[in-house]
């Protein structure tokens, strides 16, 4: 389970971690675990609506898709080239979500 903190950063150094797409909070808790020599706890992670088992996706496998994605002139489909399994949070619902049925949802929404 993970709590909440507040952080000050310097405003320059947090607008380029933005731009980056850095996971600021991640990087934190790492940056902690190395001071303390602490191990990583692996958590389970289940997408809410299929059920299976999947590793939170990352910023770089998102920007990784979407460079493909332009590469191959489909731009708007990174989907497409993302891991399926990979899971993405819901903020507004606060769920996890797997690639899979994520582009499953999109594709009836469009078809609607």
């Amino acid at each position: 389970m993970k709590g909440h903190a507040n952080l000050s950063i310097e405003n320059d150094l947090l607008q380029k971690a933005k731009e980056e797409m850095y996971n600021i909070s991640e990087i934190a808790e790492q940056a902690i675990r190395d001071k303390l020599n602490a191990p990583k706890v692996k958590e389970v992670l289940v997408c809410d609506f299929c059920g299976k088992e999947g590793n939170q996706e990352t910023a770089e496998e998102v920007k990784e898709a979407e460079h493909k994605c332009k590469l191959d002139g489909k731009e708007g489909k990174s989907l497409d080239y993302s891991n399926q399994t990979s899971l993405t949070w819901l903020f507004n619902y606060q769920q996890w979500i797997c690639n899979r049925c994520l582009k499953n949802a999109i594709s009836k929404i469009s078809n609607n």
